[in-house]
């Protein structure tokens, strides 16, 4: 059996680098492909930054590309969607990140080998698809718990409600409606600050706006693991079985 490596580069951070190597290896289990020996290597901010100092980056940025579709089968870029109006204006940006990222997807030397996903609306967006499992993370502190924890949390009448208010059918619709509006990191962080609430009632609300364990983005890579990947909640974010779709691609899996 030859290994096959999917490469995965969020340009614009190194949390959702490992984000997304957690979420692409979950889709991979989930389809039964995990036998196949296929390997997720995620690259982040770091290496974006490394590349874009130089005079001249976009070639920079294409000669890093070509060492990386070397050593795999495939490379997928993930960027952020901001909402309507952010994303025109980055369009619009020569040097933005979903500028950069077009350029690389329409050069015909990475035709069929480097791939965009841009995340509806933010990687908070695909974390969203699984609220039981964000709440698990906060109540879980063994990995063998985290089974227990799907399977007893939805009996209990409160943290069902809770769930079941936050958990959007559709989790790209979380958007700013307008820039520099409340989208999906804003709700998330709403959400952890009533699950805080609900695991501990006898916290006033001042205590849980300076909690600790409010969500911030550095937590991602944590709650990540907890995500649950199914039929169903690939089915609330289009974005995200998009990614599903190129990770199962001929053009990732095939061998080299």
């Amino acid at each position: 059996m030859e290994n096959k490596t999917i490469i995965v580069w969020t340009f614009e951070s190194n949390n959702d680098a490992e984000v997304v190597q957690h979420i692409a290896e979950k889709i991979i289990k989930f389809y039964g492909k995990e036998k196949e020996g296929i390997e997720v290597q995620s690259y982040g901010r770091e290496e974006y930054r490394a590349v874009s100092k130089s005079n001249n980056s976009e070639n920079v940025l294409k000669r890093q590309i070509k060492n990386y579709l070397k050593v795999s089968q495939c490379l997928i870029i993930i960027v952020d969607y901001d909402g309507n109006e952010s994303n025109a204006l980055r369009k619009r940006q020569l040097n933005s990140y979903i500028t950069k990222a077009n350029n690389i997807v329409l050069d015909p030397e990475f035709k069929d080998k480097v791939f965009l996903v841009i995340v509806k609306n933010e990687i908070e967006a695909w974390l969203l698809v699984d609220c039981l499992g964000i709440f698990c993370y906060y109540v879980v502190k063994k990995d063998d718990d985290k089974k227990i924890c799907r399977d007893t949390s939805l009996t209990k009448p409160k943290i069902k409600k809770l769930i079941k208010d936050f958990q959007k059918g559709n989790t790209a619709l979380i958007v700013e409606p307008v820039m520099g509006g409340k989208g999906a990191k804003e709700y998330l962080e709403k959400f952890t600050k009533d699950i805080l609430q609900t695991l501990n009632p006898k916290l006033s609300q001042k205590q849980i706006d300076q909690h600790k364990d409010k969500y911030t983005e550095n937590m991602s890579p944590k709650i990540a693991p907890f995500i649950e990947i199914n039929d169903k909640t690939l089915g609330r974010n289009q974005s995200l079985s998009d990614f599903k779709d190129i990770i199962l691609s001929h053009s990732c899996l095939q061998p080299t």
